[in-house]
Order: C-alpha cells, then structure tokens, then sequence
C-alpha cells in the first residue's frame, strides 16, 4: 500500500506541477498588457489610464480563475479514478464463450465442438486397430 499512496501524491505533484507554467505564462502576458496602457498616459487622461488597467486586472482575475478551475476538474477527475479502480483480469479465469457475440457460423460450430469435447461427448476412443492401418 505505500507504493500506491507515493504513486497518488506524485500524481498529485506532477498535475499541480503541470498547472505552474500556464500560470506563469498567464501573469506574464497580464503583466505586460497591465503595464501597456502607461504609455498612454501622456495621450488620455488618468482617469482613462487606470480604467483600462483595471479592466485588463479583471481578465487576468478572471482567466486565473479559470486556470484553478481547471486544476481543480483535474483533481476531482484524479480523485474518481481512484475511486474506480479498473479490476486486474484473474489468470484463472478463462472469458466466458457463451457471453462473447457470435459473428458467423463458422465459430458456433467450434463452441458447440468445444462444448460437447468438455461435456465428454464427441470424444472417439482411440481404436488401435485404425492408428495400424494408417501406419
């Protein structure tokens, strides 16, 4: 079991890991389009200047926002899959021939031999007076 809980908290690392750059990238291109309407201030009033600076603080509020979201879904989507663990197929157990679809006749007439080799019937005894006239 501690394999499987190292194995979940690296998981856990790696998607939050995963996340960091898109962040970086995000505060880096708003950074720049915040700083971007500075060089407007000796054309428009200040009142102008800072109004654009807060409507582009917003949608860098609201894509980051978006970016938690994101990891967030990603979390809970860890989460149900660990939840639903797919079972390991057991080497014992053969799959079932009655259950699989049967696509032509050809493989019902080797299920129904198969069926009736393990029932015991259809099986010929070995005659060894044949196995001396083929020989």
């Amino acid at each position: 079991m501690q394999w499987l809980e190292r194995f979940r908290r690296s998981r856990l690392f790696l998607l939050g890991l995963g996340f960091l750059p898109l962040r970086l990238v995000w505060l880096g291109t708003m950074m720049l389009a915040m700083f971007a309407p500075l060089s407007l201030a000796r054309h428009l009033a200040a009142g102008w200047v800072l109004l654009i600076m807060a409507a582009i603080a917003l949608i860098y509020f609201a894509g980051a926002d978006l970016l938690h979201l994101a990891r967030l879904g990603a979390y809970a989507s860890l989460a149900e899959d660990d939840a639903h663990p797919v079972p390991a197929p057991e080497a014992s157990n053969p799959p079932d021939l009655a259950l699989a679809p049967e696509p032509d006749s050809r493989l019902r007439l080797c299920r129904r031999l198969i069926r009736y080799k393990e029932a015991g019937e259809g099986v010929r005894k070995a005659d060894p007076s044949r196995a001396k006239a083929r020989s």
